[in-house]
């Protein structure tokens, strides 16, 4: 999925033709995402060893996932109907209604 970027990426010695390198990767930490609802955001190590087992790479990054259980509000569903990501003015006024409606 999309990232937000990736922090401390080292290559620690050089991969060579021939060899085999293997990733791990490890999820250390996740969160909802404050600006996007309906997503969360996974904190991630790599790293990447040869076949003699020496560290070839090493990064911490971000990724966004999409949260399993979101239930948007009837407004967050709205402002994404046509992909847009605000109500036209008359819809607006009918979701103001219907909020106060359902209070």
């Amino acid at each position: 999925g999309p990232s937000p970027g990736i922090n401390k990426m080292v290559f620690k010695t050089p991969v060579r033709p021939g060899d085999t390198v293997n990733y791990e990767l490890c999820v250390t930490s996740k969160r909802k995402s404050n600006s996007i609802p309906g997503w969360g955001l996974l904190f991630n190590s790599m790293e990447a060893k040869n076949q003699r087992g020496e560290l070839v790479y090493r990064a911490e990054f971000v990724g966004f996932s999409k949260l399993r259980d979101f239930k948007p509000t009837l407004k967050q569903a709205l402002c994404h109907v046509g992909g847009k990501n605000s109500l036209p003015a008359g819809m607006a006024k009918t979701l103001r209604q219907l909020e106060r409606f359902q209070k």
